[in-house]
């Protein structure tokens, strides 16, 4: 897989996982509980994928200091 497309595909990932959590937080509104458990159930991938960006992007920088 070329590296342009392999980013294009991450990158659509991280967007439909943006745009579910959006769309199922917004329909949750009405409920407390099922609105407070949702958001932590659907935003914990997305925490977790900006975590691995964030430590890749911090080795790719100090690999080549």
């Amino acid at each position: 897989m070329h590296q342009r497309t392999a980013g294009l595909a991450v990158l659509a990932f991280t967007y439909s996982i943006l745009i579910v959590a959006s769309c199922t937080f917004y329909a949750l509104t009405g409920s407390d509980t099922g609105s407070y458990y949702w958001s932590w159930l659907l935003l914990s991938p997305v925490a977790l994928w900006v975590w691995v960006v964030a430590d890749w992007v911090a080795v790719e920088m100090f690999s080549t200091a």
